[in-house]
């Protein structure tokens, strides 16, 4: 890849319109995007209470278990 190109494939001397839509279509797929995240419709099943016990379990009881262990060697 020579000095002027992009990853994407595009000049890197591309006018500065071009540069200025792209991040105009940036920003609106990233307004699209939070305006999905704010819909109950999208946003996948709800937190079972197993979940939160295998949460619980992997992120505080094993590593507690693991650090008294190491303590006691």
């Amino acid at each position: 890849m020579s000095a002027v190109e992009r990853p994407d494939g595009a000049d890197a001397e591309a006018p500065r319109a071009v540069l200025v839509q792209d991040a105009e279509w940036e920003a609106e797929e990233l307004a699209r995007r939070c305006r999905l995240i704010e819909d109950p419709a999208v946003q996948g099943l709800p937190l079972l209470t197993r979940d939160y016990v295998t949460l619980l379990v992997a992120t505080v009881l094993i590593p507690v278990l693991l650090i008294v262990i190491g303590n006691l060697t």
